[in-house]
């Protein structure tokens, strides 16, 4: 994780001052000794008019002591003084990683290809949109529930399979065009593609570089096979070395149906939110970091709690929406647990569980996560809290822009 900050030592407690009163009783008792001795010890026939008598019995014993009483208030200011600059300085340590932890990244833009539409995703689903349905599949003479892109799988071949990618890239590309001229002509563009292996990154490559007009696409693309969900947004948040902007592709298409799982093809254009704020660009919405929420040596409740500091949300004050993709039964259970203790309970009337209505997003449960946050939030003008499951279970916050 790039933001840790159960880290961060604890900070130190202030010593105890020394009290005056015991102090004063301390030092009195010590003359009272004092004298007591030097009466007993001194000359019988002298005590009683001698001045250093008086200087030893009681001035001498009284000084000491509060020469001692310095010295031990003097040690205390010092381990004072070194204790508050210590927590000072921890503190602002902590100050800077949680500003560095509520970095967002802006969606610029968003193109996709799904079973439910190619726009407004979020509002159709919460209007009830099903698109995972019973299919009889006549091939192999049963049914199963799919969400499939259209034209549906004919023949299962790689040359069809590659036709239907190719067509549903174009139309995903041909949506990016427009955004990706605005405000940046001339600058370079990361891309990222992950997809569900059907074919070999070469063959895909080819493939996109088929369909995009735009050389901005094509100079700078990393296969990310072993990305995990979003969590990648959370070191390219961190990275120095970065374009300013980003394209996102992610691909779940079959060769042969699978059951429950929802063919899409999906591309998020994402833009660091300081060059879009110096440059004055408009964005669809900001996303927060996000959290693991299982990691060794910390709880989900911490991650929780990590996860709505990023975010910026307020216990009681904010009223948010959630979606959940593939997350498993125990991994929600728990998780509410912790979002319940950190007073930002689920509002079951505000949830909605993609896997139930879209179907299994599969390698695309990134980007799709992304693209439903991000239309919710700006119609609602709300927070959008996500939770999903790939290669672990993650939360993050999404908010309009």
């Amino acid at each position: 994780m790039a933001v840790d900050l159960s880290s961060l030592p604890e900070r130190r407690m202030l010593p105890r001052q020394p009290r005056h009163w015991r102090w004063g009783v301390v030092i009195l008792l010590c003359s009272l000794v004092v004298g007591g001795l030097m009466v007993l010890l001194w000359r019988v026939d002298s005590w009683h008019t001698s001045f250093w008598f008086w200087i030893c019995a009681l001035l001498g014993a009284l000084i000491t002591g509060l020469v001692f009483y310095a010295l031990r208030l003097l040690a205390y200011e010092k381990h004072r003084d070194y204790i508050g600059s210590w927590n000072e300085s921890r503190d602002e340590l902590e100050q800077s990683l949680i500003r560095r932890g509520q970095r967002t990244v802006a969606v610029l833009a968003v193109s996709y290809c799904s079973g439910a539409g190619n726009n407004k995703l979020a509002q159709a689903l919460r209007l009830g949109s099903k698109p995972l349905q019973p299919i009889y599949l006549e091939g192999q003479a049963l049914t199963m529930r799919l969400s499939q892109l259209k034209p549906p799988v004919q023949n299962n071949s790689k040359s069809e399979y590659a036709k239907r990618l190719r067509g549903f890239l174009q139309q995903v590309v041909r949506g990016l065009e427009s955004d990706l001229e605005m405000g940046a002509r001339s600058l370079a563009v990361d891309v990222r593609i992950r997809h569900n292996k059907v074919l070999c990154n070469e063959e895909l490559l080819s493939i996109w570089s088929a369909v995009t007009t735009n050389h901005r696409l094509t100079d700078s693309v990393v296969f990310a096979m072993d990305d995990d969900g979003i969590m990648w947004l959370d070191a390219w948040l961190d990275a120095p070395e970065r374009h300013p902007l980003l394209v996102s592709v992610e691909i779940n298409l079959f060769l042969n149906p699978v059951a429950e799982q929802a063919e899409t093809v999906t591309a998020v254009l994402l833009g660091s939110s300081q060059w879009c704020n110096t440059q004055k660009i408009d964005s669809i919405a900001l996303v927060h970091r996000p959290v693991q929420l299982e990691c060794p040596g910390r709880s989900i409740k911490d991650a929780v709690t990590d996860a709505f500091l990023w975010g910026q949300l307020r216990a009681g004050e904010e009223t948010y929406f959630s979606w959940q993709a593939q997350v498993p039964g125990d991994v929600l259970r728990e998780t509410s647990i912790a979002v319940n203790a950190a007073r930002f309970p689920f509002n079951v009337a505000r949830c909605h569980r993609l896997d139930d209505s879209f179907g299994l997003p599969g390698c695309a449960v990134g980007n799709v996560a992304l693209i439903v946050a991000s239309e919710c939030a700006k119609a609602e003008d709300g927070p959008q809290v996500v939770l999903l499951q790939d290669a672990s279970a993650q939360i993050f916050i999404v908010r309009p822009a």
